[in-house]
């Protein structure tokens, strides 16, 4: 009995057939290209649905409606929250409508834009709302720096 649970130790400590290895290699990076060609589908499919029955895309229309210019401080926050909520609900399927900054940022991480991005987002909103009860308003340099923050936003996540 003692020969017979020798064996069975030399058989399981004895190294692999060589197709075992090699067997997993092949099936990891199978699993591997298939991971990239389902990603980049999905990619380019979300991509494609973006695209409205005229063929713009939200950024596009978020651009054309940034471009138009207004002489109104208040007009232009409350333009730029607009087109920005708008733009975001489109482009990533959000209900900006109702979320406050932190919950615009935190909803933009979870839908894959970057911390950056969605912390400037989500504080370039804030600061929209505060324009339309603020009682001074900012200098036209400010309201352009914002308006340029606005673009900057859609042309990254566009």
């Amino acid at each position: 009995m003692r020969a017979c649970s020798k064996d069975w130790i030399v058989i399981l400590l004895a190294a692999p057939v060589p197709i075992v290895p090699a067997a997993f290699v092949a099936l990891f990076v199978a699993g591997t290209g298939a991971g990239f060609l389902i990603t980049h589908r999905a990619l380019t499919v979300a991509t494609r649905a973006h695209a409205d029955a005229h063929g713009t895309s939200p950024a596009d229309d978020a651009r054309t409606a940034l471009a138009a210019s207004v002489s109104d401080a208040r007009t232009t926050y409350a333009r730029i929250d607009a087109v920005l909520r708008r733009y975001l609900d489109a482009r990533f399927g959000l209900d900006t409508a109702s979320l406050p900054g932190p919950e615009i940022e935190r909803a933009l991480t979870c839908a894959g834009v970057t911390q950056p991005v969605a912390r400037l987002a989500a504080h370039l909103l804030e600061r929209c709302a505060q324009m339309r009860t603020a009682g001074a308003l900012p200098r036209p340099e400010r309201i352009e720096v914002d308006v340029r923050s606005a673009r900057e936003i859609i042309d990254v996540t566009a």
